[in-house]
């Protein structure tokens, strides 16, 4: 498997001039992550060394429990250290084989994408003398390091210790009545992406007692994660990936029995069957199909060994996992399946398959799971995910909804294809979307389709935050999950509701929002009276009014798929300043180093920096609303997470907006002088915030977009550009 690693050797590696070595930026960087031991043996050194530096950089005593971070925060030290280490020494530190390295990055959502597809190609990261010259930055880094650690103060929270912060069940009163829904789920908060079913710890960390109960107090029906079949059931074609499926069928028994205790049903996301590396088609080349990624090819669907195996392993699988709520399907678009999965009518390079369309394969992938499952659960939900259907062949969502199963709910995204315009630029919805809340009039054609052909409706929505800002719990835009949610009803009446994708999966006032708006027998309370249980306060018209300014910031959001995947927003005041052009192009919700270009391409550049000035202006304004509402008062453990959301959106917005002025004005110093000064302070805020919350700055899939130390850095990076270090 190594040589699927992802490799691109045509570009030069970033350096960090902020620190004289690189070396030292990767002591200082993992230091609250990694012990001094891993350090120093990834850097073929002693442990004195290490410590050394580390004094000599300003940083206190190694206190880093570093099996937590290996276990939940892989991917954050995966992204900390891809333009420092080798591969090889990414394996060390982490304590991986490169092929389970190359699964993780090939199958956890899209890690390989989101660092971009390309490993820069750096030599083995060792320790060297420092000069005369560097000895003298060293101690400018140590003044300000302490200084900066100083006024943050430590904090006496963990990462990752998110039980301090989930409302308790006992905070919300009884819901009575029925939901309008036969389920509602959504992706757990806390959820381990890559591999969940593997060890006790990770599945205790995933779906700890105290979320599933306030996800019951809540409301909530269900929660889905992400399955890789052959990882649960033998592969006959490739057994080596299928080492250690009895472990992960226990451990998916003992979610499901976790999940029943609550009252709540598991749903299991899948991508079937999945490509398999060419080695496999070198034994069994009358099963390769469709070729997308480098290295793998698709199992050929219109072979019927495949179908016979795909309705077997479903069957097979939940035979083995009584109690499954269903599956969800995707099959196009996401990882690569079918041999349409992500490709164009007529355009696979699959022989076989590219006499067919691709709505055939979509029908044939969801009957087929609808057979296995249904062979052994009768009452077992099938839902399919209409996602790409239409890209990849025309009219093709309502074409293969009318080839489904009428028992297959068909899933499409509330507020898909839904209007919107900024200036003189209109946009359309593609998912992701709370500032344009739907459903939209394209959705509601399609579930009418559906309903015609007799068939189930499923809407997907975004509650709690989306990638227009997923490094908070939840984005406090409460009208328009209102809108969202009161017009969902009112034009669509799903079956099924999906409540968020891995993002805004925190058991927050917009999942209690959703569930008082939608009993089955009872009317849509007034937006003002759901506020008013949501957040008591004597004082209910201050708060309504900052919301409502909240709620008009948001509707200035730049909104595209560009904007969302590659914007700046997700890790805000953390991001780097970069003197001069970096030539590496912005990742998907990873770093953007200093490529502004795409996540604006929707607009003229003026346009979309303009958005973002009245965004980050109209979103401070209503947090000063929002604190003025509770001045000299106490705020509850709601209110109080209401106000580390509106605070930490706010400096994340305001950054974005920094980075697009400062790559604007990048070389005149005088220009770019008050906002390096500005980000340098929005980075100590950000520091003292996460201190006080973990929850800020994490996402299910990308676990820490930055850590606090990545907040320390940024200060340096900021001091180093004004000439002070």
């Amino acid at each position: 498997m190594a040589n699927l690693l992802p490799y691109f050797e045509g570009k030069t590696p970033l350096t960090f001039d902020w620190f004289p070595t690189k070396w030292q930026c990767f002591v200082y960087r993992n230091w609250d992550m990694l012990t001094t031991s891993t350090l120093a043996r990834v850097l073929v050194t002693d442990e004195e060394t290490v410590k050394a530096a580390a004094r000599d950089m300003g940083l206190p005593e190694n206190t880093a429990d570093e099996p937590l971070w290996k276990t939940r925060g892989y991917v954050t030290l995966i992204r900390a250290n891809w333009h420092l280490l080798t591969y090889r020494q990414l394996c060390d530190l982490l304590g991986w084989e490169e092929s389970y390295l190359a699964y993780i990055l090939h199958e956890d959502d899209f890690l390989d994408v989101k660092l971009g597809r390309h490993k820069p190609n750096v030599p083995e990261l060792r320790v060297t003398a420092l000069s005369e010259e560097q000895v003298k930055k060293t101690a400018a880094i140590r003044r300000v390091t302490e200084k900066t650690r100083t006024r943050v103060g430590i904090s006496s929270l963990l990462p990752f210790d998110f039980s301090a912060v989930y409302p308790r069940a006992e905070e919300f009163p009884a819901l009575f009545g029925e939901s309008r829904f036969s389920a509602s789920y959504l992706c757990s908060y806390a959820t381990l992406y890559g591999d969940t079913f593997s060890d006790d710890a990770l599945i205790e960390a995933s779906f700890p007692d105290e979320l599933l109960a306030s996800y019951a107090a809540l409301g909530v029906g269900g929660v889905f994660c992400q399955a890789v079949l052959y990882s649960l059931v033998p592969c006959p074609y490739a057994p080596e990936l299928s080492r250690g499926w009895e472990g992960r069928i226990r451990g998916l028994n003992s979610v499901i029995a976790r999940l029943a205790r609550h009252g709540l049903k598991l749903y299991l996301y899948i991508n079937e069957p999945r490509e398999l590396p060419d080695a496999v088609f070198e034994k069994f080349p009358h099963l390769k199909g469709d070729v997308y990624h480098e290295g793998y090819a698709s199992l050929c669907l219109s072979v019927p060994e495949v179908q016979d195996f795909l309705r077997e392993s479903i069957r097979r699988l939940t035979e083995l996992a009584p109690g499954l709520g269903g599956y969800f399907t995707v099959t196009g678009s996401e990882n690569h399946t079918n041999c349409y999965s992500h490709k164009a009518i007529g355009t696979t390079t699959c022989p076989r398959c590219r006499e067919k369309a691709p709505s055939d394969l979509y029908s044939l992938v969801n009957r087929l799971v609808l057979e296995g499952a249904t062979a052994v659960d009768p009452s077992i939900d099938v839902i399919a995910a209409s996602w790409a259907w239409d890209k990849m062949e025309p009219e093709g969502a309502h074409v293969t909804a009318r080839k489904l199963p009428r028992e297959i709910a068909v899933w499409a995204v509330s507020e898909r294809g839904a209007p919107r315009s900024f200036e003189n630029v209109t946009v359309t919805v593609a998912d992701y979307s709370i500032s344009i809340p739907g459903p939209s009039e394209h959705t509601l054609s399609l579930w009418k389709t559906v309903r015609e052909h007799g068939g189930r409706v499923a809407a997907k929505m975004q509650l709690g935050n989306s990638w227009e800002l997923s490094s908070v719990p939840y984005i406090p835009a409460f009208g328009h999950f209102y809108r969202a949610i009161r017009d969902l009803c009112k034009k669509a009446s799903p079956e099924i509701v999906q409540l968020t994708w891995t993002m805004g999966g925190f058991p927050s006032p917009a999942l209690r929002m959703f569930s008082e708006m939608t009993r089955k027998d009872g009317e849509i309370p007034p937006f003002r009276d759901i506020v008013c249980r949501l957040f008591p306060t004597p004082e209910p018209e201050a708060l309504l009014a900052a919301l409502a300014a909240i709620d008009d910031a948001f509707d200035e959001f730049p909104f595209s798929v560009a904007s969302m995947y590659n914007g700046p927003q997700h890790m805000g005041p953390a991001l780097p300043l970069w003197e001069k052009p970096t030539g590496w192009r912005a990742c998907m919700v990873g770093p953007i180093y200093d490529d502004m270009e795409i996540c604006s391409s929707n607009y003229p550049p003026e346009v979309f920096l303009r958005q973002y000035e009245k965004l980050a202006a109209k979103w401070a304004e209503g947090y000063r609303l929002l604190l003025a509402a509770y001045e000299g008062k106490t705020p509850t453990r709601a209110e109080t997470l209401l106000l580390d959301c509106a605070e930490s959106a706010l400096y994340h917005y305001t950054s974005s907006r920094n980075h697009f002025r400062y790559i604007k004005a990048r070389g005149g110093a005088e220009e770019t002088a008050a906002l390096i000064r500005e980000e340098e302070e929005l980075a100590v805020r950000e520091a003292i915030l996460m201190g006080k919350n973990p929850t800020i700055g994490f996402e299910a899939t990308n676990h820490y977009f930055y850590t606090r130390q990545d907040l320390f850095e940024k200060v340096l990076n900021c001091r180093h550009l004004l000439g002070e270090l």
